[in-house]
């Protein structure tokens, strides 16, 4: 329990992005007897909009660095260099798997110093839009959520990596770029409602739940497989048909079911 007095605010929860926790190398002439078996210390950054504060385990600010307006709103790594300086690394995928890499080194009031844009010559696999959501979508193979989400995903990478001249336009790049994983997520959730009708035929049950499997793949199956206790299935006497008998009528011939034969031991009330 902390007694009082010992909360000290340093920045405000509203204008917190993101907070990570950092391993700071210490140099040999700032390194202390305690320091010595561990060369690292723990710090914590705390990104705002448009600022990144770097606290030490006491909570003292001993860092803040601007963020290049480029870099504003995007994912990106922050290096510290010896002469604490700051190095911004944004990295951006293109639709070949090529990935950009933006530099930006900064002093501490955020004036860009130098920056450098490179693009890696051999595009690879993992870097891919389609590689990437294509692994999600093995992951999580929910076509109502897939197909908008990988659409969305990639447009924005397009967006980010000035491939499209905005979110809008990056639309139809990005539908044309991972039209195989959207094709193969929904053909795979058309397979599991065919199923699905195929087995609600069976049971004479609701129809609705073919839809619910078609938008949610495999996870809609488990839904639609647990969502109820399944009743045993027979021949009907009139129609021969395996209909479940959980109800008083062959939901095949609209026959009632016969009553059970009686065999002696039954206690009328």
């Amino acid at each position: 329990m902390l007694s009082v007095g010992t909360l000290d605010w340093r920045i405000s929860a509203d204008e917190m992005l993101s907070v990570d926790a950092l391993d700071w190398r210490i140099s040999a002439d700032e390194m202390s007897d305690t320091d010595k078996p561990h060369y690292f210390r723990g710090h914590i950054a705390i990104r705002t909009a448009e600022n990144v504060t770097i606290i030490d385990s006491t909570g003292s600010e001993i860092h803040r660095y601007e963020i290049p307006k480029q870099l504003r709103g995007q994912t990106f790594s922050l290096y510290q260099t010896s002469d604490e300086t700051a190095l911004f690394h944004g990295r951006h995928c293109s639709l070949r798997g090529r990935a950009r890499h933006d530099l930006f080194w900064t002093d501490r009031q955020g004036k860009v110093l130098r920056s450098k844009k490179l693009t890696l010559g051999r595009p690879t696999l993992t870097d891919s839009p389609r590689f990437e959501i294509g692994l999600t979508t093995a992951i999580v193979p929910v076509p109502a959520v897939m197909t908008p989400v990988g659409i969305l995903t990639v447009a924005r990478q397009l967006a980010d990596a000035e491939e499209a001249p905005d979110f809008a336009s990056a639309l139809a790049p990005a539908t044309s770029e991972i039209w195989p994983v959207l094709l193969a997520v929904n053909l795979l959730g058309a397979a599991a409602a065919v199923w699905c009708y195929r087995r609600e035929r069976q049971f004479g049950t609701a129809r609705v739940w073919v839809v619910f499997v078609y938008l949610f793949g495999v996870p809609g199956i488990a839904g639609y497989l647990l969502h109820r206790r399944w009743p045993v299935r027979r021949p009907c006497p009139k129609c021969q048909q395996s209909v479940p008998r959980d109800r008083e009528f062959c939901f095949s011939c609209n026959e009632p079911f016969p009553a059970p034969a009686r065999k002696g031991t039954e206690v009328l009330v």
